[in-house]
């Protein structure tokens, strides 16, 4: 082997270490990228348990309120008919109490 040959396969082997070079690159910019999304994907996930958190509490405090015009509906009734009652029974007694 003369100098030239041996110039030529030197020049073909940087040629392929640059190109390698911008490949390891290219790549090192991929996994860069696939590591920002994986981190993304993990606040997301943790940001989604947050809300279904939330949501549960939500629910819950839906519910109390919800009960809330039921009873004060169940409580009102309660009062009239009590005071229906009273009514009622006082004019018994009073009848009764006159008439002796």
């Amino acid at each position: 082997m003369d100098d030239k040959e041996i110039a030529v396969i030197i020049e073909g082997h940087d040629h392929e270490i640059g190109s390698l070079k911008h490949r390891m690159h290219a790549v090192e910019q991929e996994t860069k990228t696939i590591n920002n999304i994986a981190m993304s994907i993990q606040r997301i996930a943790i940001n989604v348990e947050n809300i279904l958190v939330e949501m549960g509490r939500h629910n819950d405090r839906i519910e109390s309120l919800e009960k809330k015009p039921a009873e004060t509906s169940r409580m009102v009734k309660q009062g009239i008919i009590n005071t229906i009652i009273g009514g009622a029974l006082g004019a018994f007694i009073t009848k009764i109490l006159t008439m002796m």
